[in-house]
């Protein structure tokens, strides 16, 4: 198999493996502010497990210089989000998409490097999305 191939593969592999944490996670809940807040704190979780394999899938990926595989990655978690949002009623949830996508990437990115979860910088997400689309405190929707 070409490095480009077991590229694809395992970038597939970790691709899945995200999105059903994420599945299993949001099983269940009602489209809502809940439901958002539960996918992208199951998202981060899954991605601080796995990332040994992605830091490798990451680094791999720059070797061979394959962004479209890592652009593809983007482009599903923005349409997740965008799906979401207009489930929660936010007007504007594709053009918000792409923006809440790069903050919760950044997040993912500062706690691979830093090897531990920083809640100030979750807590700062869940700030910008309250502020961002109206929703009601997204802490109080978990709450509930």
């Amino acid at each position: 198999m070409s490095d480009t191939a077991r590229l694809r593969e395992d970038f597939q592999t970790e691709l899945r493996g995200l999105l059903d944490a994420m599945a299993r996670a949001t099983s269940g809940l009602a489209p809502g502010p809940r439901r958002l807040l539960v996918g992208v704190e199951a998202f981060w979780e899954a991605c601080y497990r796995r990332r040994d394999a992605a830091e490798r899938i990451l680094q791999s990926a720059r070797n061979l210089d394959s962004e479209q595989d890592l652009a593809r990655r983007a482009l599903i978690l923005e349409r997740l989000l965008a799906s979401e949002l207009r489930a929660c009623g936010v007007v504007a949830a594709e053009t918000l998409a792409p923006d809440l996508a790069a903050e919760i990437a950044a997040v993912t990115r500062a706690e691979c490097f830093a090897a531990q979860r920083l809640p100030a910088l979750r807590r700062r997400l869940i700030g910008f999305v309250e502020s961002r689309t109206g929703l009601p405190s997204l802490w109080t929707a978990v709450a509930a």
